[in-house]
């Protein structure tokens, strides 16, 4: 019998993702006074940081919210990341190896409506209510709705489905007013969801844009950021108030939502998978890191002609892959059908080989030691590792913590200014994570100094090592001027939440699941990392909560080769585009 979250009460729980939300730029959005429904839900709710994962990234915070594990448990480090054959791929929902939240509650016939929350992609066959996934989805010709007959009804009632990248194809004139349109109807699409479902008992809805337009617009609002010009300011007023606007649009929507909860009962959470801040250091981290580790001799190139050769390579390769990608379009069905059935294992392998993400072909593996992490958010280094890699040659055992040591300890006296190092810490993955994943983690992680010093020392180190400056950053269409930091938000209302109340102890992405579940009735693993924030609830309302404990869940272990080739080429362009890779 499909319920609500309780079957007597009919309670309901709305959750709204902000994505990248942090209080340094939520706060003066409500002192504007123009979002009267975020004032009323925080004189009403017990709000909080939130810390995010390491590293603070959208595939691993929201996959830890969901789950309330640990990236070495979920499985799920970066957009990508090798496989357990040493390959690198795009990591999608397959790549995780925990349920998540939504899962657990649609198996206990709670019905669901998940909106746009990034890596639900591809979303499960037996969708109990509407899943419609949002980043982590290749493109609109996938496969990303549940029920399946809904498909053609939402793409012709929300077009904006149909260009999964917002960023595609604008400037910084217009993304503004795009994501402001983006949020709209996102907010219309949850609506709609609710309508045809009306039976719903958790509804989960993720915004993208509160992400976006501080990466993209943050100099123009933030007087704290080193490019904020007030006479600029004031002659881009859309600029400035680009990330107001997107919080006025969701403030309507915030306020349907109280009105429903005060009316049925049930909570509402507002969350973000990491914060944001501006962006002082570098950017095209990875760039930096590769020819660190070179010059080091910890990895080794072909040079100038390895690097061409690797290019033309990659070009040639999608080109050829596009090709097939429209043969195989305008093949029969039946033509199609009959090659699955005659040729399918070697379908199978060729399909395996080719969803690899090509990867530093210029690299001579056979003297290198340790290379950095794919893409460019610099979040991590990899040692090489025999056994693990494909051309591996550092020995596990003493050789690789040497080699590991070795590292950790030059890169931590790297200096922006004497004694103000670059990094705030260098951590061996062993340190930042556990669980049965952890092997498929980089093995040092890297978090990242944001000070103004760099750009005041023109972006060159103590040592005199360069780094590169935002503005020559290549391969976006726009250039990020915000970046990530660990504290995100978390604000709870409704039955039993503490009025007006900040917490005392800050909780992280992990105790979400364990607080979701307590209030829902839905059972909690018995190994989670994190615990029900009791913090936010008034002490007569906890003494009726009764959560309840199953077995620790046993690890389906991360799939490979989950994406077409041509779908992670997709995917690679869409991370290009918001800035995620380089």
């Amino acid at each position: 019998m499909i319920r609500r979250i309780t079957d007597k009460s009919g309670r309901r729980l709305i959750v709204i993702g902000l994505d990248g939300a942090s209080y340094n730029y939520l706060d003066p959005v409500l002192k504007t006074g123009r979002v009267p429904n975020f004032r009323r839900f925080f004189d009403v709710g017990a709000r909080s940081d939130c810390l995010s994962t390491i590293p603070p990234l959208t595939p691993p915070a929201w996959s830890t919210m969901m789950t309330g594990v640990n990236p070495g448990k979920h499985g799920i480090f970066d957009f990508i990341q090798p496989d357990r054959k040493g390959a690198f791929r795009i990591v999608d929902a397959r790549s995780r190896a925990r349920r998540t939240f939504l899962d657990r509650a649609q198996d206990e016939n709670i019905r669901v409506l998940s909106v746009l929350v990034p890596y639900t992609f591809p979303p499960r066959e037996d969708a109990n209510g509407l899943i419609i996934s949002g980043l982590g989805t290749p493109s609109a010709e996938s496969d990303f709705i549940r029920p399946h007959g809904y498909r053609d009804k939402i793409l012709a009632g929300f077009p904006f489905l149909k260009e999964v990248d917002p960023t595609r194809g604008q400037s910084i004139d217009t993304l503004h007013a795009v994501l402001n349109q983006h949020t709209e109807s996102t907010i219309d699409l949850t609506r709609f969801a609710m309508s045809e479902f009306p039976d719903w008992g958790i509804s989960f809805t993720v915004f993208s844009a509160t992400d976006l337009i501080p990466h993209f617009y943050s100099k123009f609002f933030d007087p704290g950021h080193p490019d904020f010009d007030p006479l600029s300011a004031d002659s881009n007023r859309e600029f400035r108030n680009s990330l107001n606007k997107i919080y006025e649009a969701i403030d309507t929507f915030l306020g349907e939502s109280l009105d429903l909860i005060e009316r049925e009962g049930g909570w509402i959470m507002l969350v973000s998978d990491h914060g944001s801040q501006p962006l002082v250091g570098a950017i095209g981290k990875d760039a930096f890191l590769a020819k660190w580790l070179e010059d080091n001799g910890y990895l080794f190139t072909g040079g100038d002609e390895g690097r061409e050769k690797q290019a033309k390579k990659i070009k040639t390769g999608s080109l050829t892959n596009r090709l097939l990608y429209l043969a195989k379009k305008s093949t029969p069905h039946s033509i199609r059908n009959a090659f699955n059935l005659a040729f399918g294992r070697q379908k199978d392998a060729m399909a395996e080989k080719l969803s690899a993400v090509p990867f530093r072909d210029e690299i001579d593996w056979t003297k290198t030691r340790a290379f950095c992490a794919p893409g460019g958010y610099g979040i991590g280094l990899y040692i090489n590792r025999s056994g693990d890699f494909p051309h591996g040659i550092v020995q596990k055992g003493a050789d690789y913590h040497s080699v590991r040591d070795e590292i950790k300890q030059k890169l931590e006296k790297l200096e922006i200014s004497p004694g103000i190092s670059l990094f705030t810490r260098v951590l061996p993955r062993e340190e930042a994570i556990w669980g049965p994943s952890v092997d498929l983690a980089p093995d040092l992680f890297l978090l990242w100094r944001e000070d103004p010093l760099l750009r005041q020392n023109e972006y060159r180190l103590v040592d005199g090592t360069s780094l590169n400056p935002p503005e020559q950053r290549e391969g976006t269409r726009l250039t990020w001027c915000g970046t990530h930091k660990m504290e995100g938000i978390l604000v709870l209302a409704g039955d039993g939440v503490r009025c007006g109340y900040t917490c005392a102890i800050i909780p992280n992405l992990a105790d979400i699941l364990p607080t979701i579940s307590s209030l829902c009735g839905i059972e909690i693993p018995g190994d989670v990392d994190g615990k029900m924030i009791s913090d936010m609830f008034e002490r007569d309302f906890l003494d009726k909560i009764k959560p309840r404990i199953g077995p620790p869940e046993e690890p389906k272990g991360p799939e490979s080769g989950s994406l077409s080739r041509d779908e992670s080429e997709k995917m690679i362009d869409l991370l290009e585009g918001l800035g995620y890779l380089n």
